[in-house]
């Protein structure tokens, strides 16, 4: 009977240790999970912030000139022109001659080039789509917790109820021995 007190006692143990286990692989898992998570959010808000930025100058730079006297200017310009020249305010774009398709008065073929420029309404479609992203990175983490929460409580309920079990035989056995 000491034997089975001593293996009841034991198994006692690793139970708990299970336990432990189990909250500790939680925890593990809920912060990688939350780094990731963390890192997608920053990403999509420092891609945000770009955009914001960008929008609050485009009308002062060669981006707002072009939507204002050169409404075709994504299938020229847009092709060839890279993002940072256009939202920079400093250039002071002016039209030197009319309806004349050349970049420092050399022509390109740009027919076959695709465009690079945005349009304002993409710009805004980005930022809307990344702030969607943020918003379902936040759904999908809670849902990832309360998954997990529920996982560990099925699994802690099982252990403490094996526990409780082993505690009654332990104290059926030391019954028996008085």
């Amino acid at each position: 009977l000491t034997a089975s007190l001593k293996v009841k006692n034991t198994a006692i143990d690793a139970l708990k240790k299970e336990s432990e286990h189990i909250t500790e692989r939680n925890k593990i898992e809920t912060d990688q999970y939350t780094e990731k998570n963390q890192l997608e959010i920053l990403t999509c808000e420092a891609e945000i912030k770009k955009i914001d930025d960008k929008l609050s100058v485009h009308q002062h730079a060669l981006f707002g000139y072009l939507q204002e006297h050169y409404p075709a200017w994504y299938e020229t310009i847009g092709k060839v022109c890279h993002e940072d020249l256009l939202f920079n305010p400093e250039l002071n774009p002016q039209v030197i001659k009319k309806n004349v398709d050349a970049l420092y008065g050399i022509r390109l073929d740009l027919s076959n080039l695709p465009v690079q420029a945005k349009s304002l309404e993409q710009y805004e479609q980005r930022r809307s789509e990344l702030r969607e992203k943020i918003s379902e990175l936040h759904t999908n983490f809670l849902q990832f917790r309360e998954e997990q929460v529920r996982a560990e409580q099925t699994k802690q309920a099982t252990i403490s109820k094996k526990i409780a079990s082993l505690k009654k035989e332990i104290a059926q056995v030391q019954y028996d021995l008085e």
